[in-house]
């Protein structure tokens, strides 16, 4: 029988000089990242009962982008009546929250935003 090695420690160590690593890659954050997935299920289960309730899921859209042109295009705002949550969620699958690289002020800014 083949038996195969479990490798345990981290896969990416990268240096960008003598004294400074990157470690942790997509291991790092991990209670930000649940976080996020469980705010991604309570958007796509509030989406779910809008349109089954025969909600017009539009309406708050047409409303916001009165405002003007620059509302739509902050965050992919403008195309969900779950405008707010969404932005959230779609701005945590950037490539530092979803690698856990960003810095903890930045980390904190997105589950704020999470909360909101």
């Amino acid at each position: 029988p083949v038996v195969w090695t479990v490798k345990s420690d981290d896969f990416m160590p990268l240096a960008n000089d003598a004294a400074s690593y990157w470690t942790g890659f997509f291991s790092s954050r991990p209670t930000l990242k649940r976080y996020e997935r469980v705010q991604a299920g309570y958007l796509q289960a509030a989406r779910q009962m809008q349109l089954f309730a025969g909600l017009t899921v539009n309406k708050h859209v047409k409303q916001e982008l009165k405002k003007g042109p620059w509302y739509a295009k902050w965050f992919g705002m403008g195309r969900h009546d779950m405008d707010p949550l969404a932005a959230a969620v779609a701005l945590n699958q950037h490539h530092d929250a979803i690698t856990g690289t960003e810095k903890q002020h930045v980390t904190y800014d997105y589950a704020y935003r999470l909360a909101a």
